[in-house]
């Protein structure tokens, strides 16, 4: 696996009035801070968002209805995962958080119509001067 990225597997508490998914908690120290919480829908499987990577700031991805597979690409030099690319296919069904550190190149495909995600992060987006690069979907030979 990519330095620094984690895919954790999370436990669904389930009652006769339903169901809880603990998504993260303070105690886990995946962020210093969270300073922006995003809602990402992709109505139609098969949509492609990618690829970006940010400079500074840590995102935390779940997915809250749907399923999706995310693609990284680490891009930081010097490292002994330099240029690796992982794969982590999850969903409401099988819930994970997938922490993506900066300087990782990822991307996502809806695998189902209507998937959400929540993409909790470590700096606010700023629109002037945004923290992250792009580079097209077809980038690093990946088979979404």
């Amino acid at each position: 696996m990519i330095n620094e990225v984690q895919f954790i597997s999370l436990e669904i508490y389930v009652d006769e009035r339903g169901d809880l998914t603990e998504i993260i908690r303070h105690s886990q120290r995946f962020l210093s801070g969270i300073a922006q919480l995003n809602l990402i829908n992709d109505p139609v499987r098969g949509t492609v968002k990618a690829w970006h990577k940010h400079f500074e700031m840590w995102e935390v991805f779940f997915c809250s209805h749907g399923k999706v597979k995310f693609g990284l690409y680490d891009d930081r030099e010097g490292g002994n995962t330099y240029k690796k690319i992982d794969t982590f296919v999850f969903g409401e069904k099988k819930p994970f958080i997938l922490v993506v550190p900066p300087g990782v190149y990822h991307g996502h495909i809806a695998l189902q119509d209507d998937t959400q995600l929540i993409a909790i992060c470590s700096h606010e987006y700023n629109r002037e001067t945004p923290d992250e690069e792009r580079t097209p979907y077809d980038s690093f030979d990946y088979n979404w």
